[in-house]
């Protein structure tokens, strides 16, 4: 794992990203309350800019994961619960999961999400 991002943040990110996946929370959704209509001006509460935080941190996983290659994808999709089904695979899921996680790691360290 990278210095600046360790397993533990990792998985957090895979977590959020599940939650992201089986939630259909879709990003851009509206807020729980108007602007109010000044220009530049947003009323958000802290929870709902939390949750843009983590819908954002959601999608650029979901960007990683679709510049992997088929095994580390389907090794996180299937470890995570997206799919069931598994294909035959050269390597086992598990070195798969790591070698995914590994990406992970260094492409959010690269974007500046730790």
């Amino acid at each position: 794992m990278s210095a600046a991002l360790t397993a533990d943040r990792v998985e957090w990110h895979l977590w959020n990203w599940q939650n992201w996946m089986t939630h259909c929370t879709m990003p851009g959704q509206y807020p729980k309350r108007a602007s109010g209509g000044i220009r530049g001006y947003s009323n958000f509460d802290v929870e709902t800019e939390y949750e843009e935080g983590d819908r954002v941190a959601a999608a650029a996983v979901q960007g990683i994961l679709d510049g992997m290659v088929p095994a580390q994808r389907l090794a996180v999709y299937v470890r995570h619960g997206i799919t069931r089904q598994v294909f035959y695979l050269r390597v086992t899921i598990d070195e798969a999961y790591a070698a995914a996680c590994l990406v992970l790691a260094a492409q959010l360290a690269h974007r500046g999400m730790c």
